[in-house]
């Protein structure tokens, strides 16, 4: 998933729950697709409470998807482009990593 991305710097604004608890990276492809990681730095417990967020993006984009690392799925998130910036909303941050391509 990572193969050939570069680390960059961009505006990755999450809103949530336990703000200071959020660990997040984002990296570019050489063909410029963006992929973001983000995760809440706790320790791993099973009945863990998800934080809820909204994740600003600084690219202009019309969709975003989510790979959940822990169960391996993939699926498309609600998202709404606002100018240069792509808005995902009621996301489940966890204390694993959340991928958004």
């Amino acid at each position: 998933m990572k193969d050939g991305a570069r680390p960059v710097d961009l505006v990755f604004a999450p809103a949530a729950e336990r703000e200071a608890d959020l660990e997040k990276h984002a990296f570019r492809y050489a063909d410029g697709n963006l992929l973001h990681a983000v995760w809440m730095r706790d320790a791993v417990a099973d009945d863990y409470r998800a934080a809820k967020a909204t994740l600003t993006v600084d690219a202009a984009s019309t969709e975003a998807a989510g790979y959940e690392s822990l169960n391996g799925q993939e699926q498309p998130f609600d998202s709404a482009c606002t100018g240069k910036s792509l808005e995902i909303s009621r996301l489940r941050i966890r204390n694993f990593p959340l991928t958004i391509r």
